[in-house]
């Protein structure tokens, strides 16, 4: 049985809505004012809010701009009632996240008609959300363990080589496993740094204050910071030479580490997915207010559909490509960009190559 909250200080209009509803197969929860409401959201978690605009104390829209602050009850579908055929109050509703208005006088039809709407739109949400989760743990259980097993394999197996046959082996030979050995661990201490990185976000994604308190300081983004990733991190050495960079020296909002980690992983899917000996362009451009970074590459590409379901664990045709990674990059990636209320934009073509375009605000200004 579906939960519907009703705010409204119209007594009489407030028991006509609950008995027709009740009698519609709703469970029915009320309130005359405002305040009330919200304390009923504290022990009932509606699938339907119901609110009257204009009420003495605490309005609609105060109630709205309360119920939005808290993630919980944010996604709530939120219906409001109003005696006002007011253009302007409509658009100011709907800019506060309201997702729909009902003019009084209405027909029980209409009612009935926007409830049905709005509750199937949420379930619509619920199920892709629920789709997407399961797509997910479908990805983890394949990538997650190749990801960790197959460079620990590496691991153990060299090592119990050199620990049964070492007085065998040619001092070449000792060096050359050893460095199978290291490169595995590499590659592991980076597979379980993604996943750390991805949760960490998750965290601060999900957590209001968390959010705030991370989401502050400044970079200062040119070449020599480029450089100074590039230099820093394991990049396949070999490519490092194709990598061109041209950017224009500013402030932006985004923390430096931040941005040394999303520039990793971006510069990192550019190596890994073009074709060798094909240039990979690092651009950075400073308008009035913001500033824009562009990587652009000489891969694959990827489909509009790929494009679309970019997200964690999702590596795309794995059967019939080798590289390495979890596709944990690009979740990575746009979780960082939306902490730091940036923008990113994937323009890409099939065989012929993919342009990943940032955009973040000027510090200062």
């Amino acid at each position: 049985m579906k939960k519907i909250l009703i705010i409204e200080d119209d007594k009489n209009l407030l028991e006509s809505l609950s008995e027709v509803l009740v009698e519609e197969g709703f469970e029915i929860f009320t309130a005359s004012r405002g305040d009330v409401g919200l304390d009923l959201l504290n022990s009932v978690v509606p699938d339907l809010i119901i609110c009257d605009v204009m009420m003495p104390g605490m309005d609609g829209y105060e109630v709205l701009g309360e119920i939005s602050k808290n993630e919980t009850f944010a996604t709530i579908p939120f219906i409001f009632l109003t005696a006002r055929n007011e253009r302007n109050d409509q658009r100011k509703a709907m800019d506060m996240g309201a997702d729909d208005f009902l003019n009084k006088p209405f027909s029980l039809d209409e009612l009935l008609s926007t409830i049905d709407i709005r509750l199937k739109k949420r379930e619509k949400a619920k199920q892709a959300s629920e789709e997407k989760i399961k797509n997910i743990t479908k990805s983890i259980s394949f990538s997650l363990p190749h990801e960790l097993n197959t460079p620990l394999s590496g691991i153990m197996g060299f090592s119990e080589v050199l620990i049964n046959e070492a007085q065998y082996l040619k001092t070449e030979e000792v060096q050359e496993m050893a460095g199978f050995i290291n490169e595995s661990a590499l590659r592991l201490k980076k597979t379980i740094e993604k996943y750390l990185n991805y949760s960490k976000l998750q965290v601060f994604l999900n957590d209001p204050n968390e959010r705030k308190l991370v989401a502050r300081g400044e970079a200062m983004i040119s070449n020599s910071f480029i450089t100074a990733v590039l230099n820093k991190e394991k990049f396949d050495k070999r490519r490092l030479k194709e990598v061109a960079v041209d950017l224009e020296e500013s402030f932006i909002k985004i923390n430096d580490d931040y941005l040394a980690l999303l520039l990793t992983e971006l510069i990192d899917n550019a190596i890994k997915f073009s074709r060798p000996n094909s240039r990979i362009l690092v651009r950075g451009k400073k308008g009035v207010k913001n500033y824009w970074i562009t990587i652009y590459d000489r891969g694959r590409g990827m489909s509009s559909q790929q494009l679309n379901e970019i997200g964690a664990f999702i590596q795309f045709n794995r059967e019939m490509f080798e590289q390495q990674g979890s596709g944990l990059g690009l979740a990575i990636v746009n979780n960082i960009v939306t902490l730091f209320g940036g923008t990113i934009k994937f323009n890409s073509e099939m065989g012929l190559g993919t342009t990943v375009t940032l955009e973040f605000e000027l510090s200062g200004v």
